[in-house]
C-alpha cells in the first residue's frame, strides 16, 4: 500500500540575490568605510527576506510505500515498529537543508528495506535489533535539535556548525543502515557486535558536538 506525501523544499533564489547584490554593488562603488558595509548588510536582508516571504516553497509529490507487520516474532515486530517511527517522524517533518531532505529521503527508503529484509528471515535481523534500537532513538534527538537550530539566526556560527553536524550525523545513519541491509542480505551468520561498538563511539561524539554548539549558541543569546 501507498500513500503521497508532500515534501517542502525552498527556493535558492534569496541566497543567490543577496550574493549578487554584494557582486553589483562592490563593482558600481568603493566599500572602504564601515558604514558602506553595514548598508550593504541591512539592504541585503531585507532581500532576503521579502524574497523568502515572497518566494514559496516547491511541493515535492513522493509516493511512499506503507509497510505493515505480521511476522509472528516479537523482537522482530519490535524492529518493524521503530522502523515505521522512523520514517513517519521523516515523512512529518519539512527540512529546509537539500542535504537533510536528500538523506532523509534516503533514510526513510533503507528503512522500507530493512522492514523487507526482516520480514524474510527473522532470525538474522535479530542480529541488527541493538544498531536499529540506537538509531532509533538518536534520529528523535538529531531532529528535535535540528529543529533548535532552525529558530536561531542562520547566519550565526555557531547555528551553521550545529546544522551542519546534525547533517553529518543524518549521512552516516543512512551509510549504517545500507551496510545493515547489505549484512542482512548475506547468507553467513552475523556478528556485527565490533560494528555496533565502533558505530555508537561516532554518534556519541556527534551527540556530545552538537551539545556543545547548543551550550554555545544558548550563551550567545
Amino acid at each position: 500500500m501507498q500513500e503521497e506525501k508532500t515534501i517542502y523544499q525552498e527556493s535558492t533564489i534569496p541566497y543567490y540575490a543577496v550574493g549578487c547584490f554584494w557582486l553589483i554593488y562592490a563593482c558600481l562603488l568603493n566599500m572602504y568605510r564601515l558604514t558602506d558595509f553595514l548598508i550593504v548588510g541591512v539592504i541585503s536582508l531585507i532581500i532576503f527576506m521579502v524574497l523568502k516571504k515572497v518566494i514559496k516553497p516547491k511541493e515535492i509529490k513522493v509516493m511512499v510505500d506503507i509497510l505493515t507487520k505480521d511476522t509472528g516474532n516479537q523482537v522482530a515486530d519490535s524492529m518493524i515498529d521503530m522502523l515505521e517511527k522512523q520514517i513517519k517522524l521523516l515523512l512529518n517533518h519539512n527540512f529546509s537543508s537539500a542535504s537533510l531532505i536528500k538523506n532523509s529521503e534516503e533514510i526513510i527508503s533503507c528503512c522500507q528495506q530493512l522492514i523487507t529484509s526482516i520480514k524474510k528471515d527473522v532470525n538474522k535481523a535479530i542480529s541488527v535489533e541493538r544498531s536499529i534500537s540506537y538509531i532509533d532513538s538518536l534520529l528523535v534527538k538529531f531532529v528535535e535539535q535540528y529543529d533548535y537550530f532552525s529558530q536561531l539566526n542562520s547566519e550565526n556560527q555557531t547555528v551553521k556548525s550545529g546544522l551542519l553536524q546534525i547533517e553529518n550525523a543524518f549521512s552516516k545513519i543512512k551509510e549504517v543502515y545500507l551496510k545493515q541491509i547489505d549484512e542482512l542480505n548475506k547468507d553467513h551468520v552475523l556478528d556485527l557486535s565490533l560494528d555496533i561498538k565502533v558505530m555508537e563511539a561516532i554518534f556519541q561524539q556527534d551527540e556530545l558536538t552538537i551539545e556543545s554548539f547548543i551550550k554555545k549558541s544558548k550563551g550567545e543569546q
